[in-house]
């Protein structure tokens, strides 16, 4: 049985929050919680958001689900927020590279590959 079995593939998708007015965190997830809670899906894990720009994970199975909810989100959110989902990737490293090369993760060493 390989580790994936069990565990599970996961997906990140990359989206962008266009506001009138900062966004925090805590707005994003309590969204994204209260969201996936109402449509009976597991609630996606925010990795990385910096106000503009968010990476949240999910498996596989439920990405066609997630990317549903986050159009939901547009059309339930305040009217001076938008949604705009940018990519779907298999790996973290690519999202970060494609859209924050400025920061780096944990592990992750200051040499070139």
């Amino acid at each position: 049985m390989v580790v994936k079995d069990r565990r599970g593939r996961r997906r990140y998708i990359a989206f962008r929050v266009v506001s009138d007015s900062p966004v925090s965190t805590e707005v994003i997830t309590t969204m994204l919680n209260d969201t996936s809670n109402e449509l009976g899906i597991r609630a996606p894990r925010l990795i990385d958001f910096d106000g503009t720009l968010a990476i949240i994970r999910c498996s596989n199975l439920e990405k066609e689900g997630i990317l549903r909810m986050l159009a939901n989100l547009d059309s339930t959110a305040s009217k001076c927020m938008r949604i705009e989902p940018l990519r779907t990737s298999g790996t973290l490293r690519t999202l970060r590279e494609k859209y924050r090369p400025h920061i780096r993760g944990v592990g992750e060493g200051s040499h070139p590959r």
